[in-house]
C-alpha cells in the first residue's frame, strides 16, 4: 500500500464512519463570517463544558466540538478548509430547538491533512421562572 493509498483509505474511514449521519454525524448549516454563501456540511458534534473569561469576566457558554473534513469541495460531506473566528453553524431544529447559532471560537484541535476538530460556542441560556 502506498502513502497515497493509505491517505485515501483514512479519508474514506472518516467520511463513511465518523461523518456518517446514520451513526455519529449530523448535517449543519455553515455560515462564513466573510459573507460567502451558507452551505450544508456534515459534522460530528460533541458537547463540551466551558467559560469565557475575556475582559476578566466569567460568562458561561455552551461549547461544542465539531469534527469535519477540511475539503470544502467534497461532494458528499462538504468541509471547512480555513475557518475564521466568527464563522457560525446552525444545527437542525430537531437537534437544537432553540435555533441559536454557535460561533467559531478560533480553536482548532486534531488537525490533519484531511480533517480537524473546530470549537464553537454560544452564550448559555437559563430558564427563569416565577414563584407564585
Amino acid at each position: 500500500m502506498t502513502v497515497t493509498d493509505f491517505k485515501s483509505l483514512k479519508k474514506d474511514i472518516y467520511k463513511n464512519r465518523h461523518l456518517d449521519t446514520d451513526y455519529f454525524a449530523e448535517s449543519v448549516t455553515y455560515k462564513p463570517i466573510s459573507g460567502a454563501a451558507s452551505r450544508t456540511i456534515v459534522m460530528q458534534i460533541t458537547d463540551e463544558q466551558g467559560t469565557d473569561d475575556e475582559d476578566e469576566t466569567q460568562r458561561e457558554v455552551e461549547r461544542v466540538s465539531a469534527l469535519c473534513l477540511r475539503d470544502e469541495d467534497d461532494a458528499d460531506k462538504g468541509g471547512v478548509q480555513a475557518p475564521i473566528r466568527g464563522d457560525r453553524i446552525l444545527r437542525s431544529a430537531t437537534i437544537d430547538p432553540s435555533q441559536r447559532h454557535y460561533v467559531f471560537a478560533g480553536e482548532v484541535r486534531g488537525r490533519t491533512d484531511d480533517k480537524h476538530r473546530l470549537i464553537f460556542e454560544r452564550p448559555k441560556t437559563t430558564a427563569h421562572g416565577t414563584n407564585q
